[in-house]
């Protein structure tokens, strides 16, 4: 992975952030890796930690990119002197979170890695279809044919303000936002015709004032920023 390969949302969330050489990193679902390279390449981030609950990802990961830290596991089992709660400058999920049975309890593990005033960045779906306090029954085939076979996986799509009711629990400082509407993956399962593809930045508080800064569709029903 290369910074040209980020979707827009991605490059404009990361570039509000003031990543150097001394910023700590931890990207929970990392794959091969790919985003310390692209993060090393742009921002000079030395300090990467990823995390991954595929053996061969990870193999495939400490072989490419040595200079980093790499752990196996799943990171509401993992255990790890490597992964102190409250450490991070930086705790990143794209693609990962999104896609989990167990959004809450990743979203709170997540959240538990990052410093006070660090930020938690994360890709997120919206849809103006899905009721408040409803849950999508959207899935996603895993595989690169584009067919409706295989192996399946949740494809998390949320009602934007039960979102942001959840983030408001642990009293962020601040919430970015940037978003746009496109079609579901040709490989989802879900009732939505278009998907609010949305890339949120989170500072950890604790503070009773949230500032919110969302550039998000304009018929996307928020009712917050």
């Amino acid at each position: 992975m290369t910074w040209d390969d980020f979707y827009p949302s991605e490059k404009k969330m990361f570039e509000t952030l003031e990543l150097n050489r001394q910023s700590c990193v931890l990207d929970v679902g990392c794959g091969c890796g790919g985003l310390g390279n692209a993060l090393d390449s742009r921002f000079n981030v030395k300090n990467y930690v990823g995390i991954d609950i595929n053996k061969k990802a990870i193999d495939t990961a400490r072989k490419l990119f040595a200079q980093y830290t790499f752990l196996e596991g799943d990171v509401l089992d993992l255990k790890s002197p490597e992964i102190p709660n409250n450490y991070f400058d930086l705790v990143v999920s794209l693609g990962c979170i999104d896609w989990n049975v167990e959004f809450d309890k990743m979203l709170e593990a997540a959240m538990n890695y990052v410093k006070p005033g660090g930020v938690f960045l994360s890709s997120f779906r919206f849809s103006n279809e899905l009721e408040k306090h409803s849950q999508s029954k959207s899935y996603q085939y895993i595989n690169f044919q584009n067919q409706h076979e295989g192996e399946q996986a949740p494809y998390i799509v949320l009602n934007p303000n039960d979102l942001f009711d959840k983030l408001l629990q642990f009293k962020p400082s601040a919430i970015k936002g940037y978003g746009y509407w496109g079609s579901p993956s040709k490989t989802a399962i879900t009732p939505y015709e278009k998907i609010c593809f949305t890339v949120l930045a989170i500072t950890k508080g604790p503070d009773d004032q949230c500032q919110f800064n969302l550039e998000l569709p304009n018929d996307l029903v928020c009712h917050y920023g």
